[in-house]
């Protein structure tokens, strides 16, 4: 019986978040550009979801924290989505299933059954239970959102944490960490939607499942661990991104900045994406513009919690800049212990020297696990670019196979790289996820439209086979602990 309570619950809070979403998918204009019903249902879902781990922190700071609102929000968003719904595509049903395209399904029903697993399961990770899943039942039983410094992080922002506590607080634990799995799943939807564009169904759904079974995607992407979803959402934005500046939309640009504010509202990280993303912009004639208008919806999506942490600490992004503003000591952080963190955090996060040699390398310790503090071969993001890389370099010296939205993931992945290795934060390799879709999409169309052009169609497919039965091995391991525990 609670599963079934457990289950109708996830499916309301699923159903609110395409209503939101849909809203957002027809005043913007982004549905008439979507070409598939997995981009539009994927997108609207995420919209929906950031919007809700939005407004919930206004509810929060009001003491109202309740599932009564949580059931009136969802409440909301089932009856927008009947007014809505037109905006969502039918779902694709393939005219034929060729050998290729049965044995993918069939692999990506395994696939998603080694997630449910996991989904019926209670939580393992250490993290999700001592803080992802933790502190928005204390929001809970609270009935409002407090100020939560921690010792080794600081104050995090929380946006996806606000919808964890809206799926507790609608259906219990099992909710919630079934609401854990189907956010991951969002990001897999939309690299298949995306995929579309430049391949055939086969061809997407072999994507699809590569970045599903990404061993850093397994490690986190049924737990309260932000970087999958926050993933969906960085894809979803920089789509969103393309669009708005290929079609001059206004709207959609102001969608994108949105989508990259969620991505600020859910981890700092956000900043670093954002700022890539306004550059990007700028080269563009009417960037100024096109930046200006993505740059204010950034920061009313993603500023409360940095005003959050202002207005307890004086420091936005506590604690980074404790010790830049001198602010003065508190009962729960002071600059002796600052001073301590810094030290102790370097030393334990960031094994590599910031320069330009470790900076090129990076991408191949971080393959081969060569710096056991990236925990790349347990946490990575596995081995498909490199496989993948020289028939990428052959498709991007090819002037036709680069169009602008190759273009821009890769610069978008670049930027993101860049400022991340050189700001001395974690070099953990886990924490690349949010843009490895972004990079990951980029790669396999240069690499496969390359692989068309000179008859090199078997070295790609055996290079993409490889890495699914590597990694769908590697999958089917972390989910046998589930399986024996149910």
């Amino acid at each position: 019986m609670d599963i079934v309570f457990s289950s109708v619950m996830l499916c309301a809070l699923t159903a609110a978040c395409m209503g939101f979403g849909g809203v957002f998918l027809r005043v913007s204009g982004l549905g008439n550009a979507t070409e598939n019903w997995a981009e539009s249902y994927s997108l609207g879902f995420l919209m929906g979801t950031g919007f809700i781990g939005w407004i919930l922190f206004f509810f929060g700071i009001a003491g109202v924290f309740t599932p009564a609102v949580f059931w009136s929000l969802a409440a909301v968003g089932i009856a927008l989505l009947a007014i809505t719904g037109r905006v969502y595509g039918n779902v694709g049903v393939p005219q034929n299933y060729p050998l290729r395209l049965t044995a993918l399904l069939f692999v990506l029903m395994v696939t998603l059954a080694f997630d449910f697993v996991e989904g019926i399961s209670p939580p393992a990770d250490a993290d999700t239970l001592a803080s992802h899943f933790a502190v928005p039942k204390q929001f809970l039983l609270a009935g409002q959102i407090d100020f939560v410094p921690r010792a080794v992080t600081g104050a995090i922002p929380m946006l996806f944490h606000l919808t964890y506590a809206a799926a507790l607080g609608m259906g219990g634990e099992l909710t919630l960490t079934l609401w854990a799995m189907i956010t991951g799943w969002s990001a897999g939807l939309l690299v298949f939607g995306i995929a579309r564009r430049f391949a055939d169904s086969a061809g997407a759904l072999a994507l699809a499942i590569l970045f599903l079974t990404t061993p850093a995607v397994i490690y986190g992407g049924g737990s309260g661990q932000v970087e999958t979803p926050s993933a969906a959402i960085a894809l979803a934005s920089a789509f969103a991104l393309v669009v708005g500046r290929e079609t001059g939309s206004w709207r959609i640009l102001a969608v994108a900045g949105m989508l990259a504010g969620f991505f600020v509202g859910a981890k700092y990280f956000g900043l670093i994406f954002a700022g890539a993303a306004g550059l990007v912009l700028l080269f563009h004639r009417r960037g100024i513009g096109f930046a200006a208008v993505f740059g204010a919806a950034v920061f009313v999506a993603g500023c409360q919690w940095y005003f959050w942490n202002w207005w307890h600490t004086g420091d936005p992004v506590f604690p980074s800049l404790f010790l830049l503003l001198q602010l003065p000591d508190t009962s729960f952080w002071t600059a002796d212990y600052s001073e301590y963190h810094k030290a102790i955090y370097a030393v334990a996060e960031t094994p590599l020297d910031r320069t330009i040699a470790n900076w090129l390398l990076y991408p191949v310790y971080a393959t081969f696990d060569t710096v056991a503090k990236f925990e790349s071969g347990r946490t990575g993001l596995g081995i498909l670019l490199a496989l993948l890389l020289p028939l990428t370099f052959t498709g991007a010296l090819c002037r036709q196979f680069r169009d602008r939205q190759t273009i821009i993931f890769l610069a978008l992945g670049a930027i993101f790289f860049t400022v991340w290795f050189a700001s001395g934060t974690t070099q953990r390799v886990r924490h690349l996820l949010p843009v490895y879709p972004i990079i990951m999409i980029a790669f396999y169309a240069l690499a496969l439209k390359a692989s068309e052009k000179f008859k090199l169609v078997r070295p790609f497919a055996a290079a993409v086979a490889l890495v699914l039965i590597v990694q769908l091995g590697g999958h089917g391991l972390f989910a046998a602990n589930y399986a024996r525990y149910n």
